[in-house]
């Protein structure tokens, strides 16, 4: 399959994009108003990323646009950030009584360094890159996954519920 459009991407895999914004954080006059707080914290893929595509846009010669018809590839921070909170949600799910310091946290004491990140932290890619898989199994104890394929039916005067299965080791205390 081929995309259609055209897409001069001229970046290196894995590497940082020219338009992601760098640290550090602007300081001030009065210190004790900004302390030192590390910019960027993480870092999130946001170069050359398949999005939907709205009936509604207007096409221009630009856009790569994937044949589905329905998705086209993007970039930008629009496209970092819900790497970032799909990760957020996901490791929420599996520990909601956390806050958003510690999902914070999760994320960036397991982001991943590589070649690209050198030494972490720093003001290119925060700690480093998004790790979700990782943070995700720092969680102890991570809730069950919902039922799947729940649904009900009315039978002499009741309702009744019928799911697939949930095959997780441990269910203790789901409700």
């Amino acid at each position: 399959n081929s995309l259609t459009g055209i897409w001069q991407v001229s970046r290196t895999m894995g590497d940082i994009a020219p338009f992601s914004g760098r640290g550090p954080r602007r300081s001030c006059t009065i210190s004790v108003n900004c302390p030192f707080v590390q910019k960027p914290e993480i870092a999130a893929p946001g170069s050359v990323i398949m999005s939907s595509l709205s009936a509604n846009k207007t096409s221009t010669s630009r856009d790569l646009i994937d044949p589905d018809g329905v998705h086209f590839v993007e970039e930008g921070t629009s496209m970092a950030a819900p790497h970032v909170t799909g990760a957020v949600a996901l490791l929420l799910q599996a520990a909601p009584m956390f806050s958003s310091d510690q999902i914070k946290n999760l994320l960036i004491s397991n982001a991943e360094s590589d070649s690209f990140t050198q030494g972490t932290p720093n003001n290119t890619w925060g700690y480093g890159k998004l790790n979700v898989k990782a943070a995700y199994g720092e969680i102890v104890n991570p809730l069950p996954a919902p039922p799947a394929g729940l649904s009900s039916s009315v039978a002499g005067g009741g309702l009744a519920l019928s799911w697939i299965a949930n095959i997780d080791a441990d269910l203790f205390g789901y409700n």
